[in-house]
């Protein structure tokens, strides 16, 4: 989702504010998995 976020040509408002927000829930799901895979090693 982030990478396809990152690529599409936006043009309309509401699309770039979705997609923003969408690399931004992407990312912080990344990160908590990250802390949880450290957490368990």
């Amino acid at each position: 989702a982030i990478m396809t976020s990152k690529r599409a040509d936006l043009k309309d408002s509401e699309v770039k504010k979705l997609a923003k927000e969408i690399i931004q829930a992407e990312e912080e799901e990344i990160d908590k998995m990250k802390k949880m895979i450290k957490e368990m090693e």
